[in-house]
Parts: structure tokens; C-alpha cells; sequence
């Protein structure tokens, strides 16, 4: 079985280009070259259709996301997914001198999601439909996910709930300049790898992660009438 490391993230480039790597057990994926600034756009997510109802907010405003203007979706064989995935950056590109800087180049990772690539399809998330979970703190129908998963921004480096908070709260959402590197474990359970160390219990699709995913244009949702037509 093959995956699919989706990575979101924006980027400002001073002087000269950065550089990022990714790793799945030592083996080098793929290398990427940022030869210009990753902003932001707008996405109306209105009216996706991983849910049978629309975010409709106070007043009728139109729901909308802030979303990196691009992002990088690598294949990875299942044999190459043991131990961890390795992120790699150089970016070590300012205006230092004399002891001061008012410049520098960095980057700010929004999102980093690891799934099955036959999920690319959403038919297949349909069917797991029953592990949907839309952010919201009434879990009556559902186990309660552990507290870290409550936190809100600093869930969206994943697809399900139950794992342990430990290197995406130094990334996530985290402008970084200079050189660094980030080795994310993997975990295998309920038959899937997992970033991240899983814990006991039941596992959680958090909803806006697959809205992400539509919004760019990722998932494959020719048969997304096929919630209506089955309920």
C-alpha cells in the first residue's frame, strides 16, 4: 500500500532560494526548491460535501479559509514507513550584520497529514464517515479524544485525533527561519501509519482537515452525490 505526506506551508524568500528536503526512514522522497514567496489565498468552504450540512455563519456570511497558495503532495511506499519522517530545511538567508538583522527568509508549515493514497478518492472517506468529528466540544455520541486533540490550531499537522502532542507544537504554526530539521514518528495502528505517537482508544477524523484537502483540489469527488443518494 502506498501514502500520501501532504504538506501546506508559506514562505518568504530573502536573497536566495530555500531548500527542503523529506525523508521516510533515511530515504530521501523528494527535494524542493522555493524560488519565490508561498502567501495566502481565499477559499469559500461554504459548501463542501464531506458533510450534509453548510457553514453558514451569523448573519449569512460566507465561510471562508485562509489556505498557503500552494501545496506539495508526495507518494510513499508503505516499506518506507517505519520509523519517522524527516523534514529538512535551509533557510539561513538574512541581512545580518555588525550583531543586527531586520530581515530574514522563513517559512511557517500550516498543515502536514499522512493517509493511505486510496483516500485521495473521497467515496473512501465516505465510508468512514462515523469517525468524522467537526472540532466542536459536544462528544456525547462519541469517546472523549484526549485534551491535547481540544486545542484547536495546533491539531491541523494530522487526520486523526488520538496521538500525542510532541513535535508539532515546536512547527506547527511557527514562523522559523535558519537551518533546522524535524523527525515526526510513525506509529502503525488500526492498520494505518500514523505521524505520531497513537494512543489507546478510538480514532478521530478531524472534519477540517478533509475540507483542507477539497478546498485544494486533492481529493478526487466525482461521487460526492453519493451522500444523498444514500441518505
Amino acid at each position: 500500500m502506498s501514502y500520501m505526506l501532504f504538506l501546506s506551508f508559506t514562505y518568504h524568500r530573502y536573497r536566495e532560494d530555500g531548500i527542503i528536503r523529506v525523508y521516510a526512514d533515511d530515504r530521501l522522497i523528494d527535494e524542493l526548491t522555493l524560488t519565490e514567496d508561498i502567501g495566502y489565498k481565499v477559499v469559500d468552504v461554504t459548501h463542501p460535501p464531506i458533510t450534509d450540512h453548510d457553514w453558514i455563519g451569523p448573519h449569512n456570511r460566507t465561510a471562508i479559509m485562509f489556505l498557503p497558495e500552494k501545496n506539495f503532495l508526495f507518494e510513499i511506499s508503505e516499506e518506507h514507513l517505519h520509523k519517522k519522517i524527516r523534514i529538512e530545511v535551509q533557510n539561513d538567508h538574512t541581512n545580518h550584520n555588525n550583531g543586527f538583522m531586520t530581515k530574514f527568509a522563513h517559512v511557517n508549515f500550516q498543515q502536514i497529514s499522512l493517509f493511505p493514497s486510496s483516500l485521495l478518492y473521497y467515496k473512501n472517506w465516505f465510508k468512514l464517515e462515523r469517525f468524522f468529528w467537526d472540532g466542536s466540544e459536544d462528544l456525547t455520541q462519541w469517546d472523549q479524544p484526549p485534551k491535547c486533540f481540544l486545542s484547536g490550531y495546533h491539531q491541523t499537522h494530522r487526520l486523526w485525533s488520538n496521538r500525542e502532542q510532541t513535535w508539532c507544537d515546536t512547527l506547527i504554526h511557527q514562523t522559523k527561519g535558519g537551518n533546522f530539521s524535524v523527525d515526526i514518528p510513525l506509529t502503525k495502528k488500526y492498520g494505518i501509519v500514523h505521524l505520531g505517537k497513537v494512543k489507546h482508544g478510538k480514532a478521530y477524523i478531524y472534519l477540517w482537515e478533509l475540507v483542507r484537502l477539497w478546498a485544494y483540489k486533492v481529493l478526487n469527488i466525482e461521487n460526492e452525490d453519493q451522500r444523498s443518494n444514500n441518505t
